[in-house]
C-alpha cells in the first residue's frame, strides 16, 4: 500500500484464489496506524491488518479485520478489534476524465518519484517518517514540487535531486 505521496505504508503478499465462482485475495500483516487514526489517536502503535479482496461483476468488496495492538520491545497487548467492510463499484471511464488529464500531464514526475522511493526502499528493511516537517505533509511537498516541475521552474537535471531532498526532509534515521 503507498500514500498519494507514493510513501510505502505496508505490504501484504498473497495470490488471487478462484474458489467456487469467486475470485478472492487475502493476506495479514502488521502496519502504522491509518492515516484516519494517527493523527487523533495515541493509545497504540501497530495495526495487525487482514485485508481481504473479493472481485465482484462490477468492482470489489475489500473485507477487513484489524487487531490494534500496543507494541513493546517485550510484548504485544491488544487494545481491540475491529471489523470493516468497503465496496467499490467500476465507474463509466468518462468519470475519471479530469484525473486521466491530470495523469498524462505528471507521470513523469511520479515516476520520478516512485524511482527515489524504490531505491531507498532496496536499501533498507523498514522506513521511518515523521508526520509533518514544518507543519505540512510530505505529498503537500510533492505536489508543489510536480507542479513547479510540470510548469518549468524545476529542470528535468535537478528533479531527482529535488524529490529526493524533499523525502529525506521526512526520513527518521534510525
Amino acid at each position: 500500500m503507498w500514500e498519494v505521496s507514493d510513501e510505502p505504508r505496508y505490504q501484504g503478499l498473497s495470490q488471487f484464489i478462484n474458489l467456487d465462482g469467486k475470485t478472492i485475495w487475502q493476506s495479514t500483516t502488521d502496519a502504522p496506524l491509518p492515516r484516519r487514526e494517527y493523527s487523533v489517536r495515541d493509545d497504540y502503535n501497530v495495526l495487525n491488518r487482514t485485508n481481504r479482496i473479493n472481485i465482484t461483476d462490477s468492482g470489489y468488496v475489500h473485507e477487513q479485520e484489524n487487531k490494534k495492538i500496543i507494541r513493546s520491545a517485550t510484548a504485544d497487548k491488544l487494545l481491540v478489534e475491529e471489523k470493516g467492510i468497503n465496496s467499490y463499484k467500476r465507474l463509466n471511464p468518462s468519470a475519471c476524465n479530469a484525473a486521466k488529464v491530470y495523469w498524462e500531464k505528471h507521470k513523469g514526475y511520479w515516476q520520478k518519484v516512485k524511482t527515489v522511493w524504490s531505491n531507498y526502499i532496496n536499501n533498507t528493511n523498514t522506513v521511518h517518517l515523521q508526520t509533518k516537517v514544518e507543519g505540512k505533509l510530505l505529498h503537500e511537498y510533492l505536489m508543489v514540487l510536480a507542479k513547479d516541475y510540470t510548469a518549468g521552474k524545476v529542470t528535468a537535471a535537478d528533479i531527482d535531486h529535488e524529490i529526493a531532498a524533499t523525502i529525506n526532509r521526512f526520513i527518521i534515521k534510525s
